[in-house]
């Protein structure tokens, strides 16, 4: 009983392609098989007719990679012929390079007299390097043709000078693609400076809190994300729109309060850490690192599995860490942030995020076993 194949659309469904496969290779469809609209069960209908044959089917895969490919390709071709495996193979499936050396196989075996049993045969062939030809005159063609690209040689040859052009002109063609892109972002600092310089300088704490809010709102999504947490396995627009614009408003947030902070002669108060050290000016940022990853753990680990003590001291560890290098590099990296306007409008927001990923590496390796 052979099913007619066929489809108005341009997109085939897979159950149809695979039908139409069975037919041509094996026959008729089994006597038993379900006239069913439904694409689910046509679709486990034809896998369960493919896993029913008597004789397993064996595909053999080449992968790309160019004529590196196709030359690997070739030995394993003449490797499974020596051992008289080339012909128990029902598929080929090639990319790329592969796709080169097998489109030669089966070019050869399609002009061959004797199909693949004769490609085979001269395949398991070794080398004798006695004869003026020591291979089959299609391996002595493919040897001859691998430089597909500029098959004629010669500085002068037409091959030559069609390639170097063809490449110039797609170098040319990227460039007027990605130069302009590179030189608006390129322009990002220069803006970010222009807004430290304002003068007068609105002086405020809300830079300061949409920064801890992005930090809070990046590492949550994180630990939504997490195998151990929510294992949520957002998309990659998900992604960018909670987790990487968060973290990069944060890191705009976060440095341009510290350069208008100094610009105003404030300096970092002095607090003891819980009442057990002396007062010193880098308790204020731990306190506030362990505080943006006390808010992200709670609305998405805590969350998800409940309270764990060994994550919990992870998060504050991490905090903590991460408050003593945001506290480096501000204090000792950048002390005045404006005297150096420039340096910090390129340098600033790379430093946050660099410093923020490594407090997240702490936390990594600290709850993870």
């Amino acid at each position: 009983m052979a099913k007619e194949i066929s489809s108005a659309n341009a997109s085939v469904p897979l159950y149809e392609v695979l039908e139409a496969e069975f037919v041509a290779v094996h026959g008729d469809l089994p006597q038993d098989y379900p006239n069913s609209a439904e694409p689910e069960a046509r679709l486990k209908a034809i896998w369960a007719a493919i896993h029913g044959l008597a004789e397993k089917r064996a595909a053999l895969c080449i992968s790309g990679g160019g004529i590196r490919s196709a030359t690997f390709g070739l030995g394993i071709l003449q490797g499974l012929a020596r051992c008289g495996l080339l012909g128990k193979f029902h598929y080929l499936s090639t990319v790329s390079g592969g796709g080169y050396i097998g489109a030669w196989l089966s070019g050869w075996i399609n002009r061959a007299d004797g199909g693949l049993t004769s490609v085979a045969a001269q395949l398991a062939q070794t080398r004798d390097n006695s004869r003026p030809n020591p291979e089959p005159v299609e391996i002595q063609n493919l040897r001859s043709y691998s430089n597909y690209l500029s098959p004629r040689l010669g500085l002068l040859s037409a091959d030559t000078w069609t390639l170097f052009a063809t490449y110039i002109r797609n170098l040319l063609l990227t460039s007027l693609v990605m130069i302009p892109l590179l030189a608006a972002a390129l322009t990002v600092p220069w803006f970010y400076e222009a807004v430290l310089m304002r003068n007068p300088i609105p002086y405020t704490s809300i830079p300061l809190w949409i920064g801890v809010a992005g930090v809070a709102m990046g590492v949550a999504y994180m630990g939504i994300n997490l195998p151990c947490g929510g294992n949520k396995r957002g998309s990659q627009r998900s992604f960018l729109i909670f987790c990487l614009l968060p973290l990069l408003v944060a890191a705009f947030s976060m440095t341009t309060y510290w350069a208008w902070f100094v610009a105003y002669g404030r300096t970092t108060p002095k607090w003891s850490f819980l009442g057990l050290t002396p007062p010193h000016e880098v308790v204020p940022f731990i306190y506030l690192g362990v505080l943006m990853h006390l808010l992200s753990w709670v609305t998405s680990l805590l969350r998800a599995h409940g309270f764990r003590l060994k994550e919990f001291i992870a998060v504050v560890a991490s905090g903590a860490i991460g408050g003593c290098l945001l506290w480096l590099g501000a204090t000792k990296i950048f002390p005045q942030p404006l005297a150096v306007a420039e340096l910090y409008g390129v340098f600033a927001v790379p430093l946050f995020l660099t410093l923020f990923f490594l407090a997240v590496l702490t936390f990594a390796g600290i709850s993870s076993r």
